[in-house]
């Protein structure tokens, strides 16, 4: 129970509590960014979420601050009421009970939501025991505000000192000599199934700008995406890996490890300034690992909105509260223009030597929002809209919705295939206009595509069909890759690095995987994984186990870590809409690529049945 101020004294000046206030938000602001260092010190640690950097050094003490400071005008209006009370022990109550529960919810994992609730009340409960008996307590925290306000400070400004000077010291440390091959600029369109492009025989015209860059360099018509989910294929993309190698995304392993080199430690060894721009920060962000290798890296507090989520307070508002009101965007999602500017914006101040740049965009990924004055080109609406930022796999929407909504989501991802197109289309004017286009080499692709019901099946992560893993794969580079060709050889994903090498004049010892331009038999399946995946579904495949797959000229073939297998004739049936894994005449076909795929696989991967 809060006491009374003794007889004859009234309780705390306004001044007071707005100080205490702004003490207590600086503090637990200061101890959060504390505990993501900490945590970010370990791989895995951080939820997929939780993603941080430098800046929440400077970020979450004064976010906090003005959040305290809030609630301790309404304490401190209230008091007036009742001035007598000890309302520094209320207030601090409130603020200490909402800080155990912030921190207690930060990492996502270790405890849950009623035992971070009780962990906070437990907090709250002491501090009321602790301020009950010291009146002269409030006075001494106000005097000592301005060396807490300097001192948090200070360590957001070392921080922020702390992060260039890494950076520094990796450019230092590239070959003094600047190798002679070619710029690289490898660009991801998260989400983008090859299907819906204009290339791969689109009846919409989504794409002219993609449509014209794939007629100016070689396209691969069949090209299939390691997983059907970001992390693990993104692993392969840049260790030229199959997933059951890197491992990356497997349970309770949301980081890519160091077991392997990825291209951009290789063309960092070579001598090339590295470079990642992303704008997915939540499996392509530095918590991931995924950075490896890059000199310069940009993931986080690109944004006001993306600062916000840094802090556990601004998520939970951001994800939500403000959903029910309306707000379902990714909160600050960095569109393509904002990763363009990013790009051309470091490509200015960065030292005259060739270049590895990645740029992932993440334009087409749920929620499907285009902005103008592309919105509503294909004939999508916004009311069909739910409460919820659709972020897939994780939200509660997880059955196939009516047909309706389905076809409203289809015409807002194509809108926003052609807004996104419409930025690549800028890059390479400007690129054009900079003088690179004949020196740089341009690789287009994509992590994973997109579900929108089939089989029985919506976003991606979930399964192996080819709506989730036919990407598109073009590479434009005058001096080497012929121009206007379709290759429609079986190919993946994970070839890229050593293409890359290749294409650089590296060596490519560090990529077994052959090149994409390679003259070894270009006749061997392509494997595609997804492992199991906790907290999703019952019914999607990866709910019970892994599921593998291998996609050849005619035929893919898919094996699920339960027993279950799918056999698709690609050339007769591209849709994947005839099963032929049961019928007899298949049998042999069915029983080749299983064997092939267990011979592929690791121990852990024992599929049931014959």
């Amino acid at each position: 129970m809060v006491r009374m101020s003794p007889a004859g004294q009234i309780g705390p000046h306004f001044s007071q509590l707005l100080a205490l206030g702004v003490w207590l938000g600086l503090a637990y602001g200061f101890l959060e960014a504390l505990e993501f260092f900490v945590l970010g010190l370990v791989p895995g640690a951080l939820a997929w979420r939780n993603g941080n950097s430098a800046p929440v050094f400077l970020v979450a003490p004064a976010f906090y601050a003005a959040c305290y400071l809030l609630v301790a005008v309404i304490v401190a209006l209230v008091s007036r009421l009742v001035p007598r009370w000890r309302w520094d022990i209320v207030l601090a109550a409130v603020l200490v009970t909402l800080s155990g529960y912030l921190g207690a919810s930060l990492q996502g994992q270790i405890f849950s939501p009623l035992a971070s609730v009780i962990l906070g009340l437990g907090m709250g409960a002491v501090t009321i025991r602790f301020m009950r008996g010291r009146p002269n307590l409030l006075p001494k925290l106000v005097r000592t505000l301005p060396w807490l306000v300097t001192g948090t400070a200070a360590v957001g400004l070392v921080a922020l000192a702390a992060a260039a000077a890494r950076e520094r010291a990796a450019f230092a440390a590239l070959p003094d000599s600047a190798p002679r091959g070619p710029n690289v600029l490898l660009i991801v369109l998260d989400t983008q199934r090859a299907d819906h492009l204009g290339f791969h025989g689109y009846d919409r015209p989504t794409s002219p700008q993609l449509d014209a860059l794939a007629a100016q360099g070689t396209m691969f018509e069949n090209a299939t995406s390691s997983s059907s989910w970001t992390l693990p294929s993104h692993a392969s993309l840049f260790t030229g890996r199959p997933v059951n190698e890197h491992r990356a995304g497997e349970f309770r392993r949301p980081f890519l490890g160091r077991g392997f080199v990825t291209l951009a430690e290789a063309m960092a060894e070579a001598g090339y300034v590295t470079a990642g721009f992303s704008a997915n920060p939540f499996w392509v962000g530095r918590q991931t690992r995924i950075n490896r290798g890059f000199v310069h890296w940009e993931d986080f507090y690109l944004k006001p909105g993306d600062a916000l989520v840094r802090t556990v307070l601004g998520r939970k508002i951001a994800y939500e509260l403000l959903p029910k009101f309306g707000e379902i965007d990714i909160p600050g999602r960095m569109r393509v223009e904002d990763i363009n500017r990013r790009f051309f914006s470091w490509l200015d101040g960065s030292e005259r030597r060739p270049f590895f740049a990645f740029l992932n965009y993440l334009d087409v990924h749920g929620p499907y929002l285009p902005p103008p004055p592309h919105a509503g080109t294909f004939g999508g609406s916004l009311s069909h809209v739910g409460k919820t930022i659709d972020l897939g796999a994780v939200t509660d929407e997880t059955q196939v919705p009516p047909p309706e909504l389905l076809r409203d989501w289809a015409n807002r991802y194509d809108e926003s295939i052609l807004s996104l197109d419409a930025g690549i289309g800028d890059l390479l004017t400007e690129l054009g206009r900079r003088g690179l286009e004949d020196n740089t080499v341009i690789v287009l692709t994509a992590d994973h595509g997109e579900s929108f019901g089939e089989h029985g099946m919506i976003y991606h992560g979930n399964g192996l069909h080819r709506d989730q893993v036919h990407v598109p794969l073009v590479i434009r580079y005058s001096p080497a890759v012929a121009s206007g060709v379709r290759d429609s050889t079986p190919v993946g994903i994970h070839q890229i690095p050593a293409t890359v090498m290749q294409l650089a004049g590296l060596s490519t010892e560090d990529f077994p995987t052959p090149s994409l331009f390679s003259s070894a038999d270009r006749e061997t399946p392509v494997l595609a994984e997804v492992g199991f995946r906790s907290q999703v579904p019952a019914s999607w495949p990866t709910s019970r186990g892994w599921v593998k797959s291998l996609t050849t000229a005619r035929w893919h073939f898919i094996l699920h870590e339960e027993g279950d297998r799918e056999l698709y004739d690609l050339t007769n049936d591209p849709g994947e809409s005839i099963n032929l894994a049961a019928r007899a005449e298949y049998a042999d076909t069915v029983q080749d690529f299983r064997t092939i795929l267990v011979r592929m696989a690791p121990s852990d991967f024992q599929p049931r049945g014959r």
